[in-house]
């Protein structure tokens, strides 16, 4: 399984193009009150939010100004609006026998309609900060009021895409809202499955268990149980993952098919494959898992970090940081394996990119290559990638022999890995025959979905890719035209 950290793609249905004033600099605030300014109801949300004997300091101070922003209830009115407004909402309210008590009056507000409370932010139409965080961490969606009107949005492609949608500011709607975006959210993964010829797995699904580093038998898989605390269980996307996967596919396409026929299956899970030396879960944004026979699925997953990445390469400064980027180097994996199914790269394709290739002899343990790699250093000797252990979740280098065998500093056979020379990566930079795209280089296969990545992407990154990498992008050519004889084969 290939870990990563993190061009026009097809419009999606149901998603609007930004309202024009957008391009006039105007920005929306998830808390905005909506348009225009109700002093009755500012004053109501001020009184009742404050002990009685603060109010009318609190009220004094208001009066002094002559605006005053506020995330609930917009900009105050002049102060002289505010005293005719004072005298004719509000009423005193005197002590036992109508004795005034000492000090400030207390303050009883005559209040009519759906209570709005700035202490627990009650917000119009019936938003409160925790359904907007919901809608936001479960939809990927902005949820605010605008010109009197729920607004709903999200950023993917370097544009903001408005979710139309029709209901009346009420508390009543909001289980709508979330009715709509299911909607929405199922319809949009019809659409991809049908367009690209995949599935994407239903929510609460059992998906396989995470692996502790840093158990005592962390050599053995953990069982497939799905009710083991550590189980994977398949999520509901949100839009912007959603967006990202379709850019990707349409950009990557057909290597997201599976020569087997069988449709490539897309998991959104819960959860990341690894746990660190601290229990925690790895930060990782998604993986690929071949099929293990003719009959099986090739499997995509996408992790929760991937829900906080930038959905495009539009979206981010550096384009390899994207989700679709990420994507679209797990799809190149897949054209890896649609390719070369035993797993085997032609000699041509590793001189190429300066590696060895030789028997992995944990094969065949489940999620294990049948093949290890070693890179090739300026001075002719050959270096592979240790495994992470527990106390980091980063390798290093070891010199080995053609066959694979660990060398010690004089060059003998030495049974223990830890024993052999030892490379640090920023060493490996300066000394490696070859240069490669990015800091990603462990095997050949991460070197060419790297370069997949760009040459998928924009048609900047493509040529940047033939100029500058030239054994990178002429390896893919032959990799892309193996996959295409698997297809011509299975016809």
């Amino acid at each position: 399984m290939a870990l990563t950290p993190p061009d026009a793609p097809a419009e999606a249905s149901n998603v609007a193009e930004p309202p024009a004033d957008n391009a006039s600099g105007r920005t929306d605030n998830v808390l905005t009150a909506g348009s225009g300014f109700d002093s009755q109801r500012a004053l109501r949300e001020l009184f009742t939010s404050v002990s009685n004997r603060d109010a009318l300091g609190q009220i004094n101070d208001i009066l002094k100004m002559r605006s005053a922003p506020s995330a609930v209830m917009g900009a105050f009115p002049p102060a002289g609006d505010l005293l005719a407004d004072l005298g004719s909402n509000i009423q005193l309210a005197h002590g036992p026998g109508e004795t005034r008590h000492d000090g400030p009056p207390d303050i009883r507000l005559a209040q009519t309609g759906e209570r709005r409370r700035t202490g627990d932010r009650n917000l119009n139409g019936g938003l409160t900060p925790d359904f907007v965080k919901e809608i936001k961490n479960t939809y990927g969606v902005d949820l605010s009021i605008r010109d009197g009107k729920y607004n709903l949005s999200f950023r993917a492609d370097g544009i903001k895409h408005s979710i139309p949608l029709e209901l009346p500011l009420s508390s009543d709607s909001l289980p709508k809202i979330k009715e709509n975006l299911d909607q929405i959210t199922q319809k949009r993964i019809k659409d991809i499955e049908a367009k690209f010829g995949i599935t994407i797995k239903s929510p609460d699904q059992f998906a396989g268990n995470q692996d502790d580093l840093c158990r005592a038998d962390k050599g053995k898989r953990p069982l497939e149980n799905p009710n083991d605390p550590n189980a994977i269980r398949s999520r509901q996307p949100s839009l912007p993952e959603l967006y990202a996967l379709e850019n990707a596919l349409a950009a990557s396409a057909p290597s997201q098919r599976t020569a087997n026929g069988i449709p490539l299956e897309v998991t959104f899970a819960d959860r990341a494959p690894l746990k660190d030396q601290k229990g925690e879960s790895q930060n990782h944004l998604a993986s690929y898992l071949p099929p293990d026979g003719p009959n099986d699925k090739a499997k995509l997953f996408i992790y929760p970090a991937a829900a906080k990445s930038p959905p495009t390469d539009r979206d981010t400064r550096r384009p390899g940081e994207s989700l679709a980027s990420t994507i679209r180097h797990e799809i190149g994996h897949n054209q890896q394996f649609n390719a070369f199914p035993d797993g085997k790269l032609p000699e041509s394709v590793l001189n190429q990119l300066g590696f060895i290739q030789f028997a992995n002899p944990k094969f065949p343990d489940r999620g294990e290559s049948p093949y290890n790699y070693a890179i090739q250093t300026r001075d002719g000797r050959f270096f592979a990638r240790s495994e992470p252990d527990c106390k980091s979740a980063a390798g290093g280098w070891y010199q080995v022999d053609r066959e694979g065998n660990p060398l010690g500093p004089n060059g003998e056979k030495v049974s223990d890995p830890t024993k052999a020379v030892k490379m640090k990566d920023e060493t490996m930079d300066r000394m490696s025959l070859r240069k490669y795209p990015t800091g990603y280089y462990d095997s050949p296969l991460e070197v060419l979905s790297e370069g997949f990545a760009a040459f998928t992407g924009s048609a900047q990154s493509r040529e940047s890719l033939r100029i500058r990498f030239r054994h990178v992008y002429d390896a893919l050519q032959t990799v892309e035209q193996e996959q295409q004889r698997a297809f011509d084969r299975k016809k």
